[in-house]
């Protein structure tokens, strides 16, 4: 890749962002989230020597921009006013049926939490373990592993509702304890992606409520950005200097920003499956029990079966889903329907809290879009996240003699 190509498709994508938080008067969305990842991801293949074939990149830049449009064209059919919503209903949040069944369901991932890591496995073995051993150590405790979500579906609509009450100390302490037990269990697990999340959604919620500016937030977005595709030198840095030493430094692309291009390619070579793994997914959103195999399993089990006989994994992409189901006429259908989506989710965030909620819940797996199958990104997301918030939602609203 030239130097003027990489800056080209770094100001197409800087343009669209700007353009979306000036438009939007917010500095975090589920659209500039889109476009930050959308501009990692199609630089990050097309820096990288080890991507295949360059030009999926280019398939990427305009599946992004097909979804952002999308979305945006949403919006501006929904939406009947152009000022901001912010008188929520917020009255059956705060009554204590609400409240009991979110301590309920809290307790219950705690003690699934001291279950699973103290007497089903052994947490110092797991603690000691490969990110493939700890896998192996974890298969078949898949439903198990439902707290670590619910929780942290606890801290975001904790914060949701604490931003917009300050007053009640009840979400305030629920939020803090969500929190520190994330923290907790990111540092047992070695894993950031779930401080990730808490990190991502409060930055998001903070920029909504306007406790944050578009400059502070692009700002921590910018050393983010810097912190993910410079840790491993910061890290060896510190571990075989004592110190960081900026004479060393070196840029290094993330592998998750590079393997989805080569998956994609591989994608190119099968043959189409005309919809049944979006069917799949479609099925265990309404079933969580239904029984298929995600196709990220599929595509480690074909093309690298040494990875998956040590526990180990691969990213796939919503890209190469699309192409997968439907060759390349999937990539505008696929993200043109994402893109409806997501601008529902836009819309509605502006009306009603409870959109606002699976709002703040999606941002912190945007990135997902790229490196998941559909029935990976939504799977989870819905059943232990969506799915208890909601319940609890309803019971609220029965009355019971």
């Amino acid at each position: 890749m030239t130097y003027i190509e990489s800056v080209l498709i770094f100001s197409v994508f800087i343009l669209f962002i700007n353009f979306e938080q000036q438009n939007s008067k917010v500095a975090l969305s589920l659209n500039s989230m889109l476009l930050l990842y959308g501009a990692l991801y199609s630089l990050g293949s097309l820096y990288d020597y080890d991507a295949i074939n360059k030009n999926i990149s280019y398939l990427l830049m305009i599946s992004v921009i097909i979804t952002y449009i999308s979305a945006k064209f949403t919006e501006s059919i929904l939406l009947t006013t152009t000022n901001r919503e912010v008188n929520y209903r917020l009255d059956l949040y705060f009554t204590s049926k609400f409240k009991n069944s979110i301590i309920i369901l809290t307790i219950l991932c705690v003690i699934m939490f001291f279950y699973l890591f103290f007497v089903k496995i052994n947490i110092v073995e797991f603690i000691y373990s490969t990110r493939g051993g700890r896998s192996l150590l974890l298969s078949g405790y898949g439903p198990l592993m439902f707290f670590k979500d619910t929780l942290s579906a606890i801290y975001i609509i904790s914060l949701v509702l604490y931003l917009y009450r300050m007053n009640d100390f009840f979400y305030k302490r629920l939020l803090i304890f969500c929190g520190l037990f994330t923290l907790v269990y990111s540092i047992i697990t070695i894993s950031r992606a779930h401080f990730v999340l808490v990190a991502l959604s409060t930055l998001y919620m903070l920029s909504y409520t306007k406790r944050l500016s578009i400059f502070y937030v692009n700002l921590i977005l910018v050393v983010g950005v810097f912190l993910a595709i410079s840790w491993k030198w910061m890290l060896s840095s510190l571990i075989f200097k004592g110190s960081i030493d900026f004479s060393s430094f070196e840029l290094e692309i993330p592998s998750e920003l590079v393997h989805w291009n080569n998956i994609t390619n591989n994608m190119l070579q099968e043959d189409i499956i005309m919809g049944r793994s979006f069917l799949d997914a479609i099925c265990s959103l309404l079933y969580p029990f239904y029984d298929t195999t995600p196709l990220s399993v599929w595509y480690v089990n074909k093309y690298e079966p040494l990875v998956a006989s040590i526990g180990g994994g691969r990213g796939f992409s919503l890209l190469a889903e699309a192409i997968l189901n439907f060759g390349l006429l999937g990539i505008p259908l696929v993200f043109l329907i994402l893109g409806i989506f997501i601008g529902i989710i836009n819309t509605f965030s502006k009306k009603y809290i409870y959109f606002l909620f699976i709002s703040a819940t999606l941002i912190p797996i945007m990135h997902k879009i790229f490196r998941s199958e559909l029935l990976s990104l939504t799977k989870v997301w819905w059943w232990y996240s969506i799915v208890p918030i909601t319940l609890i939602i309803l019971i609220s609203r029965c009355k019971f003699k």
